[in-house]
């Protein structure tokens, strides 16, 4: 590798890329210098690493405003499973081990979208449910 010296654009490249999720070791190979040299300059910067901290935040933003954007086809797609589950039919034709792992994942799953994954949960089951339990 050397001692290559890098411009001042390459450097700011380096950073740019760096803060836009580039490795370390994929700098280093581009620009044909070692991982502590792409460090080095990174490191250098003196807002390096509020910009990857913003950078970070930003990509956290973008992921949660999608999730957002999708959470009424996730509903959507929870009732038709929550009716599915609820078909006598579909629980006659299902044994206690199946039943229990769905009820299960349907209670935790509400219950940390509620906020309630460490709360006691009390369930009631219909008699429809019950008959079959046995």
């Amino acid at each position: 590798m050397g001692n290559k010296k890098l411009t001042e654009k390459q450097i700011k490249e380096i950073i740019a890329e760096r803060i836009e999720g580039a490795s370390y070791n994929s700098l280093a190979k581009e620009y044909r210098v070692s991982v502590n040299t792409i460090k080095k300059y990174c490191l250098s910067d003196p807002d390096f690493a509020q910009k990857c901290t913003d950078k970070k935040r930003a990509c956290a933003d973008d992921v949660l405003a999608h999730m957002e954007e999708k959470a009424k086809n996730a509903c959507a797609l929870i009732d038709r499973l929550l009716e599915e589950l609820s078909d006598p039919e579909r629980i006659k034709n299902s044994g206690t081990r199946e039943l229990a792992m769905a009820f299960g994942i349907v209670v935790d799953k509400f219950g940390a979208l509620k906020g309630n994954e460490n709360k006691e949960i009390t369930v009631t089951f219909s008699d429809e449910v019950k008959k079959y339990a046995n």
